[in-house]
């Protein structure tokens, strides 16, 4: 379907830029794209309890707690839930951690543990750092278990884009240790594979697409890089030719129409399920990659995150 009448406004404003120019802008520039992505429209966020915890023993490391107003009930179910950012930007009061995390808890009855794994800066934070992190943290709920009122054996790992990368490598993490793993995953628009590929149907759908809004190879492979940041040997980085798929929790994919990353995410789980694993796949029309940073008043984001909370729901 067409682009979101409101997202093809809020892309119009940076039409013309390319992302050499993004690496060097100026004042004016970045005042364009912080209005990409700013929203000043009234919406009430629901009203859940918020605590945050330092994770000890993992360096940098710390979750937000949000538990429905009814308080601590045992037996709910948790969501881990990590955001993206390309590896190397995102906070926890980002639109896609927060506003997805109240959303959840208030709405699926759920407890979201909503993750701030450490940044990766090319150098000294860098890959395996954030999926051992991400992984850290989901121990961290099921050894929490009893005192946020959850059933450890339901707890649900999710992440958008490089969260959604960062929860399939902390999931194989876990299952190669021989430790309990997540019971189900839930991937928005995830970043899965290091490699671009499109086709003729593909290029014609983004052909209206402005430079700044594509993930062709030089920009997917410069995200990658900085993450991995000269390691040559990553099992649990990119995951186009990984083996053993099949053998992950059942999940629910989110895929965004307007997204150069969508190609390569169902060419993987296209073999995954040929290998065993169930996939429920949500297909998001109408939107670009990244769509849950935006408020929920667009209604492909209220949508996606109705199915995300009828998923945790299940």
């Amino acid at each position: 379907m067409p682009l979101d009448p409101h997202l093809a406004d809020k892309v119009a404003l940076v039409a013309d830029v390319t992302r050499e120019e993004a690496l060097n802008a100026d004042e004016a520039l970045w005042d364009r794209f912080t209005k990409v992505f700013s929203d000043n429209r009234p919406y009430d966020q629901p009203v859940v309890d918020v605590r945050e915890v330092a994770v000890a023993g993992f360096e940098g490391l710390r979750v937000r707690v949000y538990t429905p107003l009814a308080g601590v009930r045992p037996g709910r179910q948790a969501f881990v839930w990590a955001h993206g950012g390309g590896f190397v930007a995102g906070t926890l009061d980002d639109h896609e951690a927060d506003t997805v995390s109240r959303d959840l808890c208030a709405r699926a009855d759920v407890v979201v543990v909503s993750v701030d794994y450490p940044l990766a800066n090319g150098s000294t934070v860098r890959y395996p750092t954030l999926h051992l992190a991400l992984a850290e943290a989901f121990r961290w709920t099921l050894r929490n278990a009893a005192e946020l009122g959850i059933d450890a054996d339901t707890v649900v790992l999710g992440g958008a884009s490089a969260g959604g990368n960062l929860t399939v490598a902390a999931t194989m993490e876990l299952r190669d240790n021989g430790e309990r793993t997540p019971t189900r995953l839930l991937l928005v628009y995830p970043a899965l594979s290091a490699t671009f590929t499109t086709s003729e149907p593909h290029e014609k759908l983004m052909a209206g697409i402005p430079p700044l809004f594509r993930f062709e190879q030089e920009a997917i492979g410069s995200i990658f890089r900085t993450y991995a940041a000269g390691e040559t040997n990553a099992p649990y980085l990119s995951f186009e030719n990984m083996p053993s798929l099949g053998e992950l929790p059942p999940m629910l994919v989110v895929l965004s129409e307007y997204d150069d990353l969508r190609p390569p995410v169902e060419a993987v789980l296209d073999r995954a399920e040929q290998d065993g694993l169930h996939v429920e796949r949500y297909f998001a029309p109408g939107v670009v990659h990244g769509h849950l940073s935006m408020l929920p008043l667009l209604p492909e984001t209220r949508s996606t995150l109705d199915r995300m909370a009828a998923y945790l729901r299940q």
